[in-house]
């Protein structure tokens, strides 16, 4: 019985070793630690290159380009001046960001804000830059030009990137009806008509209804020639009013024909008048000839030596007007 019960004992307890075993070997599989991953190598040589963000830009919006420097760790770039203008652009400012640091490597970024101004294609300028190890040593690094196109933005299609092409024509809104003021028109144009009508009408009436020309309309020389003939008729009977005739015809053709005031001044105030620019060589003859008139014509009939004279001198002072009216007469009107 005892030995029943052992061989029992042996038989279950042999798969329980073997399966403890195993458990056991599979635990020391697991807690062993994972086979470590080789951590990515440093680049040979630095790189740079530009990025732009976002890969699209319009007219008023505002986008990044960024220069990114890749370098072996502790190795830096050396400070260096952005390009102060850019064609195309409007450039709003930069800024250098902290170093990404790895095991592997560092990454160094700066980057630019910036606003296009017109539409098209422009290029950013590509460039170099030392970059310093820590031993001292520089290596140059170089960055290609980058090269950006700014569609046109329009609100109502803000998805299209390329060139509009022809567009249809709009369709024409319906009129209003053009009755009303095509009538208004119209009758205003009649209303204007008939006023310039009625204004001929009434210039034909007064023309007819004038007076033929009398010696008002006749030309000053030929006016003033008809009285000196009159003064001239009179020399010998009526010396005295031979001169009146004379200085009022004289004074009357200076009026109308220079516009000087001679008819309702005296001789002492056309003496000192400033006479018209037209005559202005000519006013100190008309002044002396008023003078010899007026020397005689004011004396009084019963004086013998004013009679004396009255005759050769009415006669002299004529022939001065006659003259002096003469050489201002135009050339096609002198007799």
């Amino acid at each position: 019985m005892i030995d029943d019960r052992s061989q029992r004992r042996a038989a279950w307890s042999a798969p329980t070793t073997w399966f403890s075993m195993l458990l056991a070997s599979a635990l020391l599989v697991c807690a062993e630690e994972p086979p470590s991953v080789p951590p990515p190598a440093a680049p040979a040589s630095a790189r740079a290159s530009l990025l732009l963000e976002p890969q699209r830009i319009g007219i008023g919006q505002v986008g990044e380009v960024e220069l990114v420097i890749v370098t072996a760790p502790n190795h830096t770039p050396r400070p260096w001046s952005p390009p102060s203008e850019v064609e195309g652009v409007w450039l709003l400012g930069s800024e250098a960001l902290p170093a990404e640091k790895s095991a592997a490597r560092w990454v160094h970024r700066t980057r630019f804000r910036l606003r296009p101004r017109q539409v098209g294609g422009f290029v950013w300028p590509g460039g170099s830059l030392p970059v310093e190890a820590p031993d001292g040593s520089t290596e140059l690094v170089e960055w290609e030009e980058l090269a950006v196109e700014v569609p046109s933005l329009i609100p109502e299609y803000p998805g299209r990137t390329t060139p509009f092409g022809a567009r249809p024509v709009a369709p024409i809104a319906a009129a209003a009806p053009v009755w009303g003021p095509a009538a208004a028109g119209a009758l205003f144009t009649l209303a204007c008509v008939g006023l310039v009508a009625l204004a001929r009408r009434r210039r034909r009436a007064g023309a007819a209804a004038a007076p033929p020309a009398g010696p008002a309309q006749t030309a000053p020389w030929q006016r003033a020639r008809a009285e000196f003939d009159t003064a001239d008729a009179q020399t010998e009977e009526r010396p005295f009013d031979a001169a009146h005739t004379t200085a009022r015809a004289l004074r009357r053709y200076m009026e109308s024909r220079f516009g000087a005031a001679a008819a309702g001044r005296t001789t002492e105030e056309l003496s000192r008048a400033t006479p018209p620019f037209a005559v202005t060589s000519r006013w100190p003859a008309f002044v002396s000839i008023l003078e010899g008139l007026d020397a005689f014509r004011f004396r009084p009939d019963s004086e013998p030596a004013a009679r004396a004279s009255a005759h050769a001198r009415a006669a002299e002072l004529l022939d001065e007007a006659r003259r002096f009216v003469e050489a201002s007469v135009p050339p096609d009107q002198r007799e």
